[in-house]
């Protein structure tokens, strides 16, 4: 055994692996590879030591008998040596192939012909550049991405085949296995054959959306949007909610940050801001309205102590939120249900203080929102809130304000968007009593700020590259691929673009200071 690791490791005079030994090196990776997958599934490593004893032997004993075969090579004539190539390539396209479509185990047959067809027209073109390149370097990369290619297809087919989702805010912290559960996972509400039709569904809504300016704001098209809210929201966040935790995290809300201030402590703060101005504490029972999967709700619980109701009309946010919960060791703070907000399914007076996180942006009908908001609010109680609004300097005789504005709504679910005096004249209508109502971003050009906005541009960290426009571009290629592997569902690649193009929306619109996601507003329920 130990020879046959020297002869495949032995370099000809030149010091140039031969094209044979590089395709032996991968044929002996792709075995290798193939064994660990096939063994894993019956003995997982994560089992009893004697699992993990059996697994690794099973695998080396694989890898040491492919390295031996592989050696033989060397006693071949040099002619055979384009046989040697093609043989081992061969072998490596059916292995990939094989493993992958074996620890999938779903939509078997679908996959085999994708992933075969992709597999084949990748190894045709390193065979065609190993037999003729004389360069080492080339040949040597060549076989660097194959071993990668090969790293890559296994992982991805052991996250597909993963039937278990975690909820604890690690299910999409990685880019791959994140990747393969969007729209794709054991808490979906939607089956796999139903993402295209959602889909499909959901844009009817907003026909001639980004076709004719102006097409979606006619008063027919919004009132069909308003009729039909329900059905808009509930298939918006069906689409969307695994798209939004995996670019941006488990709290659905944007925020201006400070220099030195990180994206995530921008998001907690306003948060714990909001937390404040209700006067949360440990005695305190507040209603999140439009919870989205509970970020906000558990980090104000944390911060406060306070017992936290969370409502949201989309059945698949609140499976996720109260899984959540749990995992967080919250769920005696915290709980969600599913409900309309339009008819809240509480008593009247029943909660301390209610705070809507850029959610009542999706109401028909801001009055009858807030007179519900007001219904369950306890006398003297507050209500406060972050609300999608355009400011003054948006001009609805100018086309390309329209068109951004049409653009921010197709791509976020939105009946239409209001203006900071509709919101507040909607708040006294309810029966409330504002106290105050602002656009966070008013100082948005201070030096020591950064702009909301700014995290959808191309500036980038690595902590937060997905969020960037070039993050969201590569997120976009890769669901392209997984969808043509048939590993995410049809319909996942329309709603990325979706997505991309309502991102570059709210950049220029927030640029132009026609649009802002954070229009404060506060407002108390009388006490007689």
């Amino acid at each position: 055994m130990l020879d046959g690791l020297s002869l495949f490791l032995e370099q000809n005079k030149e010091g140039v692996v031969p094209a044979a030994g590089a395709a032996a090196a991968a044929a002996v990776v792709a075995i290798f590879l193939h064994s660990k997958a096939v063994a894993n599934m019956y003995l997982p490593s994560s089992g009893l030591p004697i699992g993990q004893v059996i697994n690794w032997t099973f695998s080396t004993v694989f890898l040491m008998t492919a390295i031996r075969i592989a050696a033989v090579h060397k006693e071949s004539p040099a002619d055979q040596d384009i046989q040697v190539v093609l043989t081992s390539f061969s072998s490596f396209a059916f292995l990939l192939v094989s493993f992958s479509t074996a620890a999938i185990r779903a939509e078997t047959k679908a996959i085999f012909y994708s992933v075969a067809v992709s597999a084949i027209a990748l190894f045709a073109a390193a065979l065609f550049v190993l037999h003729v390149e004389n360069s080492t370097l080339t040949k040597g990369a060549i076989a660097a991405a194959l071993i990668v290619y090969a790293s890559g297809v296994f992982q991805t087919a052991k996250s597909v085949g993963n039937t278990q989702t975690h909820r604890d805010g690690s299910d999409f912290a990685t880019t791959l296995l994140g990747s393969t559960r969007i729209l794709s996972n054991p808490d979906s509400v939607l089956g796999r054959d139903a993402v295209n039709q959602r889909y499909e569904t959901y844009d009817k809504l907003f026909n001639g959306a980004r076709k004719e300016t102006g097409a979606i704001s006619t008063e027919e098209s919004i009132k069909l949007r308003q009729s039909e809210y329900q059905v808009m929201v509930d298939s918006f966040y069906d689409l969307v909610t695994d798209f939004y935790e995996y670019g941006w995290g488990q709290s659905f809300h944007f925020a201006n940050r400070f220099k030195d201030e990180t994206f995530k402590e921008s998001i907690k703060r306003v948060e714990y801001w909001l937390a404040g101005k209700l006067g949360l504490n440990k005695d305190s029972y507040a209603l999140d309205m439009g919870c989205g999967i509970g970020g906000p709700m558990r980090n104000i619980a944390r911060f406060s102590g306070a017992k936290i109701k969370g409502l949201t009309i989309n059945e698949y946010q609140v499976r996720v939120a109260n899984k959540n919960n749990v995992q967080n060791g919250l769920e005696k703070q915290c709980h969600v249900q599913q409900g309309n907000f339009m008819e809240m399914p509480f008593e009247a007076n029943t909660f301390d203080g209610i705070y809507a996180i850029e959610s009542v942006c999706h109401a028909p009908d801001k009055k009858a929102c807030f007179t519900e908001a007001c219904r369950v609010l306890k006398p003297g109680g507050t209500f406060v809130g972050l609300d999608w609004a355009v400011l003054n300097d948006y001009d609805c005789k100018n086309e390309r304000h329209v068109a951004l504005k049409e653009g921010i709504e197709v791509g976020n679910g939105l009946p239409t968007l209001e203006t900071p005096a509709q919101i507040a004249q909607a708040l006294e209508d309810a029966g409330l009593e504002v106290v105050t109502h602002y656009s966070l971003q008013d100082n948005y050009r201070d030096p020591n700020e950064i702009p909301w906005y700014e995290t959808l541009e191309g500036k980038w960290t690595l902590q937060g590259f997905r969020m960037t426009w070039f993050g969201r571009q590569c997120t976009h290629a890769l669901v392209t691929t997984l969808e043509f592997l048939k590993i995410a569902p049809k319909g996942t690649v329309k709603v990325s673009l979706m997505l991309n193009k309502t991102a570059d929306d709210i950049v220029e619109a927030g640029r132009a200071n026609i649009f802002t996601p954070s229009y404060f507003f506060m407002a108390r329920k009388p006490l007689k």
